[in-house]
């Protein structure tokens, strides 16, 4: 069985392939409890593909995933559900069931048969915690973009994950909305109880926030490091173009090529 409790978890190797194609290639790197991990990348680069496949939703083609002395990607069933159990995936759209938000919270936490009186107390207070309280009663149909992501946040978060990864957390909301998920995810860190890995578009959010940085592009990892190696010191030209923003150009001029159109002639309209 693999221990609910690890301090690090150590991807060696991993490949995966959709439909004959690479989209993972020879992927490697650690993610260490009390820090946070953000896997940066172009569109495409391959980073939900990996996030999915620690949490057993895809399976690799090849390469192991280490967490607790274990290679979680060679489980039988029964643990593979208690690695699950262990861990949260909270995707860039949380699925929110049509239920109420407090009604949601409790989900994972009556799945792990956790006494009634116990789930009540757990929910109350992270909907205290998380400034639920005005959409509490609420469907999820019923609330912003924003109080969703900190509803699905704050479901992770009940089980008290030994791993918790995010997919583009703030991805699509306001300011006020990205500064209160990025205090919680600050406040996380410093209990230093859980391992974060997070996605992230937005270099000047992994700066803020990441503590190690895993940059991943056309699937494979070209650099892994420090927030202040991958930043102010790249190994890998690549990295250094990313993080100055030359490869989102060189994209935009890569697809007007495609469309035999000038980069000029692709703005917003809107």
């Amino acid at each position: 069985m693999v221990s609910t409790s690890f301090d690090e978890i150590r991807v060696e190797g991993l490949y995966f392939h959709y439909e004959k194609k690479p989209a993972l290639k020879e992927v490697g790197f650690s993610a260490k409890k009390g820090r946070i991990t953000a896997v940066i990348g172009p569109n495409g680069a391959g980073k939900t593909t990996l996030f999915k496949v620690i949490d057993l939703l895809a399976r690799a083609s090849s390469g192991r995933v280490f967490a607790g002395g274990k290679d979680v990607l060679a489980l039988p069933p029964a643990e593979a559900r208690a690695w699950r159990q262990s861990i949260s995936f909270v995707m860039q759209e949380p699925y929110l069931f049509n239920m109420s938000v407090r009604q949601n919270l409790a989900v994972p936490l009556k799945m792990r048969k956790i006494p009634r009186s116990k789930i009540d107390r757990i929910v109350q207070d992270a909907i205290i915690k998380f400034g639920l309280g005005e959409i509490a009663e609420k469907k999820p149909f019923r609330v912003s973009s924003g109080e969703r992501k900190r509803a699905g946040l704050a479901r992770a978060l009940v089980t008290e994950p030994a791993l918790l990864i995010l997919d583009e957390p703030t991805a699509s909301i306001d300011p006020e909305a990205s500064y209160l998920i990025e205090q919680y995810l600050k406040d996380l860190r410093a209990e230093g109880r859980t391992i974060i890995m997070m996605s992230t578009h937005d270099l000047f959010q992994a700066r803020r926030l990441a503590d190690d940085v895993a940059l991943l592009f056309k699937g494979e990892l070209i650099e892994a490091g420090t927030k202040d190696d991958i930043f102010d010191r790249p190994r890998n030209e690549i990295t250094r173009k990313f993080v100055n923003g030359e490869i989102l150009v060189e994209n935009v001029r890569e697809s007007c090529e495609a469309l035999g159109r000038a980069p000029s002639t692709l703005r917003s309209t809107g």
